[in-house]
């Protein structure tokens, strides 16, 4: 698991900086553009009325700041977009390492760490509802050591354990598709694309 942080890490890093790389060469690309144009017009219109080279140039200017402005928002997007894609891409991944983790023993030591964090929260007792993907029914038992009412749940795609207090209602979700989705949702969140 420290493994699959730390190459998330780095792969959230190279995103980040891949995509402020990009857009700063867009911006700087259409900035050079507009300031060699709006150059070249201002020493043309120099010659010609005072009134004239005023309202033409401000005229040139409000139009090309109008299609910079319009550059920028669809870079914005394209690179947004494509940030996106990576994300999606990376989360797809991870999530096939994941499934391929829980044929292994340290999902057994996960499951165990689990359920000790659950009855640090709640009172592990027989009414205690504890729901699992149904091919790890047998694991989930394993690690409990005590008897509850273990549930099948179709909504474990990947592994872990969602725990139910009867008396109080609490719920813990220690499921890796909980885990997986949280941090997405954190990744998601670190940085917005500004250009």
């Amino acid at each position: 698991m420290e493994k699959n942080t730390a190459k998330l890490n780095m792969l959230r890093k190279e995103i980040e900086a891949s995509s402020d790389k990009e857009a700063t060469a867009i911006i700087d690309n259409a900035e050079a553009s507009v300031s060699e144009m709006l150059g070249k017009l201002e020493k043309k219109l120099l010659s010609e009325q005072e009134g004239n080279v005023r309202r033409i140039t401000e005229a040139f200017k409000t139009s090309e700041r109008k299609r910079v402005s319009e550059v920028r928002y669809e870079e914005g997007k394209r690179v947004l977009s494509y940030r996106n894609e990576l994300v999606d891409t990376l989360f797809a991944e991870i999530r096939e390492i994941l499934l391929k983790s829980v044929d292994t023993p340290e999902y057994d030591k996960y499951l165990k760490n689990a359920v000790e964090k659950a009855s640090g929260v709640i009172s592990l007792k027989e009414n205690t509802k504890v729901f699992c993907k149904p091919s790890h029914t047998e694991a989930v038992k394993s690690a409990l050591g005590i008897n509850c009412n273990i549930l099948e749940s179709n909504s474990i795609d990947i592994g872990g354990i969602i725990f139910e207090c009867a008396e109080t209602g609490i719920i813990i979700d220690l499921s890796l598709d909980a885990a997986l989705e949280n941090e997405r949702e954190k990744f998601s969140s670190l940085k917005e694309m500004q250009i």
